[in-house]
């Protein structure tokens, strides 16, 4: 299975998409063994997607496995920058919220 070429922008949700405009693209050429095409082929019937597309979902996630995680923790990041607090900080108000709801749900059970 080879991968042609596409002019269009991909983005199924794992951050910034992929973009594939032929003025920012790269063209590569994969020969794919059957037994992997096959698996291709099925998971883009399950999927509605092309094979092309799953493919390149694929690539995407691996050479950068953090974009999704990336586009969802921007909003608590933007707070954390915006109170002042570090990482460190923030889960350690995080973990003392959760001491505190289970008490309170220990507490209510009683």
């Amino acid at each position: 299975m080879s991968i042609p070429r596409l002019s269009k922008n991909l983005d199924h949700g794992f951050g910034r998409g992929v973009n594939l405009n032929q003025e920012h693209s790269m063209s590569i050429q994969v020969e794919i063994p059957d037994p992997l095409g096959d698996k291709v082929a099925q998971a883009a019937k399950r999927q509605g997607k092309s094979p092309t597309d799953v493919v390149l979902e694929a690539v995407a996630r691996e050479v950068d496995p953090f974009a999704r995680l990336d586009e969802l923790m921007a909003p608590v990041y933007a707070r954390m920058t915006e109170l002042g607090i570090s990482e460190d900080e923030a889960v350690e108000d995080f973990e003392a919220e959760k001491h505190a709801m289970r008490r309170e749900r220990l507490a209510g059970n009683k």
